[in-house]
């Protein structure tokens, strides 16, 4: 299994760190599919969802192996970083009907968006480099997941 990084909060930790963690935010992973653990986009996302869980970035042929871990909540592509998009999804897809899959491109389109959507991902969208951005939309693609 090819971990690449398991990333933790980049911003300062403050002194009672503790108190914005509750025991399942801990146990919360989410899954970065990239090639990539030191690019900005990268950290972006971690610093995105440290409050949420962990990050850990792996390669796909690794993530597949990773996605029916129960502690799993989200998988993002990098699609930049993945060649076979499309089996992939459907990989991933056949292994875990629920997980949430979500891929980032940086200038996607609406014909990547509507083929990524109707063999199994459930959102398409732009990187960004700013993690209040990208944690807005984690948690919004979560909330829809969660009904």
């Amino acid at each position: 299994m090819e971990q690449l990084s398991t990333s933790t909060c980049q911003q300062p930790i403050e002194p009672c760190w503790w108190s914005k963690f509750t025991s399942k935010a801990m146990q919360n992973k989410f899954i970065l599919i990239g090639d990539n653990p030191d690019s900005s986009w990268s950290v972006s996302v971690s610093d995105a969802l440290c409050e949420l869980g962990v990050l850990e970035i792996y390669s796909a042929a690794a993530a597949a192996e990773q996605i029916c871990d129960p502690d799993v909540r989200m998988v993002i592509v990098d699609a930049g970083a993945v060649a076979g998009l499309t089996p992939l999804i459907v990989r991933l897809r056949q292994l875990s009907a629920t997980v949430p899959i979500v891929i980032a491109s940086a200038s996607p389109t609406w014909q990547t968006a509507k083929e990524v959507l109707l063999i199994g991902a459930n959102d398409c969208i732009r990187k960004s480099l700013n993690p209040e951005k990208l944690q807005a939309a984690f948690q919004e693609i979560l909330a829809r997941a969660r009904h």
